[in-house]
C-alpha cells in the first residue's frame, strides 16, 4: 500500500466516530471512505476494522451477460481440457500397445482377418439358406419353415452390412493409429496424464 494511502486510511480511522467501527477500501487500496454509495458497493470493496485490520471482501457484482460470457468461456475451457486429456490418455495407450510401426499393422491384419472370417461364415449360411428357401417355394409353397427362412436371411443380411461397416471404422482406426503413432515418435512427445481427482 502507498505510504500516503497509509496515512490516509489512519487519519479515516481516527475521525470516526465511536458507534462507527468500519472503514472501506476501495480501488485496490487507493481509496478510503467511510459510506459507500450502491454505485460505488458494485464495484466491490475491502472492509476495515478501527485497527485497520482487513475483516472481509465484497467482491464486485457482475452484469448478468458478464457472468454468462464468464461461464461459456469457463465452459470451453474445461472442454478444452477435457478432450487434451482424452488425448494423452490415448497417445500414452497407443504408445505402450504399440512397439513398432509392424505391431500396429499385424494386430491390424489380425482385426480385418477375424471380420473377414465372420462375413464368409455369414455369407455362406445365406447362401444355403437361399438355396433352401428357393426349393420350399417351388415345392412346398404352405411350408411354415418358409417365414423363419426368410427371417433368417433378412437377419443375416442386417449383420453383414454390419461388419462391412465395422470393417471400414476398424480400418480407419488403425490407419488413424499409425499416422498418430508416427507423429508420437517422430516428435518426441511424451503425453502427461493426469491423475483423476482424489488419487
Amino acid at each position: 500500500m502507498p505510504l500516503m494511502a497509509q496515512w490516509s486510511a489512519l487519519l479515516l480511522l481516527l475521525m470516526l466516530p465511536p458507534a462507527q467501527a468500519e472503514v472501506y477500501r476501495l480501488d485496490n487500496g487507493a481509496h478510503y471512505t467511510d459510506s459507500l454509495s450502491p454505485d460505488r458497493a458494485r464495484e466491490g470493496y475491502t472492509v476495515l476494522d478501527k485497527e485497520g485490520r482487513e475483516v472481509r471482501k465484497v467482491a464486485p457484482v457482475i452484469p448478468p451477460e458478464q457472468q454468462e460470457e464468464a461461464r461459456r468461456r469457463l465452459a470451453e475451457q474445461r472442454e478444452r481440457q477435457r478432450l487434451e486429456q482424452q488425448q494423452a490418455q490415448r497417445d500414452h495407450m497407443l504408445l505402450k500397445l504399440y512397439a513398432s510401426e509392424d505391431a500396429i499393422l499385424a494386430a491390424r491384419e489380425a482385426r480385418l482377418e477375424s471380420l473377414d472370417s465372420r462375413h464368409a461364415v455369414l455369407s455362406g449360411q445365406m447362401v444355403s439358406a437361399r438355396q433352401r428357401l428357393e426349393l420350399l417355394e417351388r415345392d412346398d409353397p404352405q411350408s411354415v419353415e418358409i417365414p423363419h427362412l426368410r427371417r433368417r436371411i433378412a437377419s443375416s443380411q442386417e449383420t453383414v452390412r454390419a461388419l462391412l461397416g465395422e470393417r471400414q471404422a476398424e480400418t480407419e482406426r488403425f490407419d488413424a493409429d499409425l499416422e498418430r503413432w508416427r507423429y508420437l515418435k517422430q516428435t518426441g512427445t511424451r503425453p502427461v496424464v493426469q491423475a483423476p481427482p482424489g488419487d
